[in-house]
């Protein structure tokens, strides 16, 4: 019943369809030194959003606190556009880039756990 969304307008929603209607989780264009949002992802119990951005970068922010203030600085996961992040229940982030790498991450301390890189660019 719910949809998290990520747009060119660099703004993440939470869109509610039982109750028609939609809020701003997260407004990029506010944070500065961003590029594009090209794809997002929440945790389970909504304490965080992870998004990837088109200069390769991985942010994240609470939005329980503000719409516009991330939690830590920035990741820098790709050489190129970071098209993909996934969150998993055991504290982890997964990336996929242009740049043909899958990388997962801590998402507690935000450290590198693992780097695979596939013969094929991710999409």
């Amino acid at each position: 019943n719910q949809l998290i969304s990520a747009g060119f307008d660099s703004l993440i929603r939470r869109t509610d369809f039982f109750a028609q209607r939609s809020i701003v989780l997260a407004d990029y264009e506010k944070i500065a030194h961003l590029d594009m949002t090209l794809h997002a992802a929440i945790a389970a119990d909504g304490s965080f959003i992870v998004a990837s951005h088109q200069d390769g970068q991985v942010t994240l922010l609470d939005p329980r606190a503000s719409a516009t203030k991330l939690i830590a600085k920035p990741i820098d996961a790709h050489a190129s556009k970071c098209h993909h992040v996934e969150i998993s229940n055991n504290h982890r982030l997964a990336t996929a880039g242009n740049d043909g790498i899958v990388q997962v991450f801590d998402i507690r301390s935000l450290i590198p756990l693992s780097k695979s890189t596939s013969s094929k660019k991710s999409l």
